[in-house]
């Protein structure tokens, strides 16, 4: 291997060393002011990269953080969704409640048609009741038919016993008939010995004494049936 040495100044600042495609070692000196001029090209080469390197890297960062921003506006747009979803299911949470409330009201509105019901049927029977019970009692109560005169003219023996036929158009053959004497003629009744059983039928009533009555005898005539 050969060696070069080239010198451009007698004030040696930096020794260079290549190899050349022949195979020689160059050494160059060069004065310091032409390496400075040197340098400050470099340097301002050098400060212009930097600067755009910086700049480069800060709008990098800029988009960094635009891109960090649109992230956390997403995600703040997905925190609303949820938020709008939550809420709606709250609303529909409570639409669902309001439902079943109004469910419970209309169930409690039956039950208490349904009782209305119950307590008109009620009402119902014991009406019926009471008209059967007045009905019955209507029956059961007598006709009565008062100051009745048993004319002594009207009796005819007929076996052992006097009869008298009172004819009225309210008896009827079932009828049940009982004969209340009036006091104002009682002692002719118990001399006549008037006994209590009567024979119904349609239209009259035959009464029966033991002897002739004496007198006329009034008496009180109560048709059952």
């Amino acid at each position: 291997m050969s060696e070069v040495t080239v010198t451009a100044s007698t004030e040696v600042i930096d020794v260079l060393v290549a190899v050349n495609p022949q195979n020689y070692v160059v050494t160059v000196t060069v004065s310091a002011e032409e390496l400075a001029k040197q340098y400050a090209l470099d340097a301002f080469g050098y400060k212009e990269e930097a600067e755009a390197a910086a700049i480069a890297t800060a709008a990098d960062r800029i988009a960094t953080g635009l891109d960090a921003d649109a992230t956390a506006a997403d995600r703040i747009a997905t925190g609303l969704d949820a938020a709008a979803t939550a809420a709606d299911r709250v609303q529909t949470g409570l639409d669902a409640e309001a439902t079943a409330a109004d469910r419970v009201a209309t169930a409690a509105d039956r039950v208490a048609t349904g009782a209305d019901r119950i307590q008109t049927g009620l009402d119902v029977i014991e009406t019926t009741e009471q008209a059967t019970i007045a009905t019955e009692a209507a029956q059961s109560m007598p006709l009565q038919i008062t100051s009745i005169t048993l004319s002594v003219l009207g009796w005819t023996l007929v076996g052992d016993l006097y009869e008298y036929d009172y004819a009225n158009a309210a008896i009827k053959s079932i009828s049940v008939v009982d004969i209340v004497p009036s006091n104002s003629t009682i002692e002719i009744v118990k001399s006549a010995s008037i006994l209590p059983e009567t024979i119904s039928s349609t239209g009259s009533v035959k009464i029966y004494a033991e002897n002739l009555p004496t007198a006329d005898i009034v008496v009180t005539l109560n048709i059952f049936k």
